[in-house]
């Protein structure tokens, strides 16, 4: 995939990720505006009922105050007075209420109108029956895409509102209500999901050019890190070989032994950090040691194994090189466990330690040096193969002797510049 092809499709990503984000605001503000909206409406309608209920109270009092106080005061229902308030009952039903029941200041039912309506008695028969309270009660159900509003209000009367009995109705919304209820929601959710999809149309330029810039940001300081990373890991490359051929190489080889193995993205970016400043605490070690053009004796090879600590040292507040911690410190320990600086063995070396290992030696033996010359491929191949087991991963080694041919012919005895330009172009691919 061409850099030009990658760009695009990251701008395609990021396109479709902002209209998605947006998208879904939208829908779910509708969402909340709508149950919201349904909700303060309903509960407007059922307002609304036990206001026309309390006025049929005080309808009924105003009508009926001799009839209701003789009630209240002689705790029984003449015949008379019980017809007076069933006629008056039975006037009020209507479409508008589907029974009414009158009750005494004890609780006690005295008169009962009803719908004629099947529906309207089985609701009035199955409803739950509301308990005498000073306070109205009022308790909405839905029936049949119908509102019905049940009441409890109760009767006062006289300057110390003494309650003289009770009023129960099944108050039904008119449907054309109802429905214009209904009209109203969907418009408003409409004009809320048009308003928040026009400030989305005008906020989207905004954020668009704000994750730009973040990630023009993002990327800056990633190319920085990287820039530092390759100058550091080329500066001790330099002092130790006259050239950074050899860190390019190393990280090259590594690279491509990690995709053989199908390492997973983060630890090939991880080995690649790692890879750059591998051996960034020589340059602790003086050009006494790291210059000898010859064995080091056991003094000496003391003090050159210390590069593996200076170079914790080194990239310890360097958060960004932590993740090739790894590399730094166990690309010398060997699988039998005769490696230094913790004499780790086997499993219990990380595999980018080890994977890494494999490069850094083979591509030592094939490599001039201060103290010798460059080894041929078979006889650096033989090496290796010796070190199976012992020195390398038998399975690493294995899978690097498929690849190491190939890997001397691609990178060996290239300049300086091109080996930058192809290690550029993977750095770029992994982290860019």
């Amino acid at each position: 995939m061409s850099m030009n092809t990658a760009a695009f499709e990251s701008r395609q990503a990021l396109h479709k990720f902002l209209a998605l984000r947006l998208g879904l605001i939208a829908v779910v503000f509708g969402l909340i505006t709508s149950v919201s909206l349904w909700f303060y409406g309903i509960e407007l309608l059922e307002h609304d009922a036990v206001e026309k209920a309390q006025e049929v109270a005080q309808e009924l009092i105003s009508e009926h105050r001799t009839t209701l106080e003789m009630l209240d005061q002689s705790r029984q229902t003449p015949e008379q007075s019980q017809k007076t308030l069933l006629d008056w009952s039975n006037q009020q039903i209507d479409q508008t209420f589907t029974f009414i029941e009158i009750y005494n200041a004890a609780g006690e039912e005295i008169v009962v109108a009803q719908s004629s309506d099947p529906f309207a008695r089985h609701l009035a028969e199955s409803r739950e029956h509301l308990n005498p309270k000073v306070e109205a009660q009022y308790k909405p159900h839905f029936e049949k895409n119908t509102l019905f509003v049940q009441t409890f209000t109760p009767l006062e009367l006289g300057q110390d509102n003494r309650i003289i009995g009770y009023l129960e109705l099944m108050y039904t919304y008119p449907p054309q209500l109802l429905k214009r209820q209904h009209e109203y929601l969907i418009e408003a959710v409409i004009a809320v999901v048009i308003s928040i999809l026009l400030t989305a149309l005008v906020l989207y330029p905004i954020l668009l050019r704000l994750i730009n810039v973040v990630n023009q940001q993002k990327h800056a300081i990633l190319k920085g890190n990287l820039e530092m990373m390759t100058l550091l890991g080329s500066a001790i490359s330099k002092r130790d070989s006259d050239t950074d051929a050899h860190n390019f190489r190393v990280t090259l080889y590594a690279i491509a032994l990690a995709e053989s193995v199908d390492l997973p993205l983060n630890e090939r970016q991880a080995l690649l950090k790692g890879a750059f400043v591998h051996d960034i605490g020589k340059i602790a070690i003086s050009d006494t040691i790291l210059l000898k053009p010859g064995p080091l004796n056991d003094e000496e090879f003391s003090i050159m194994k210390t590069h593996v600590s200076e170079g914790l040292d080194i990239i310890h507040s360097a958060s960004w090189l932590q993740e090739g911690r790894d590399v730094v410190a166990f690309h010398h320990e060997k699988v039998d466990g005769s490696g230094y600086p913790n004499g780790l063995a086997r499993n219990h070396i990380p595999i980018n330690a080890r994977i890494f290992a494999l490069a850094d030696v083979f591509d030592a033996l094939t490599s001039k040096r201060p103290y010798k010359e460059p080894m041929p491929l078979q006889k650096a191949l033989t090496i290796l193969r010796e070190g199976r087991g012992n020195h390398f991963d038998p399975a690493l080694t294995d899978a690097f002797l498929q690849l190491a041919p190939d890997l001397y012919r691609n990178y060996y005895g290239l300049e300086r510049r091109e080996l930058e330009q192809r290690l550029n172009h993977i750095v770029k691919r992994y982290f860019l």
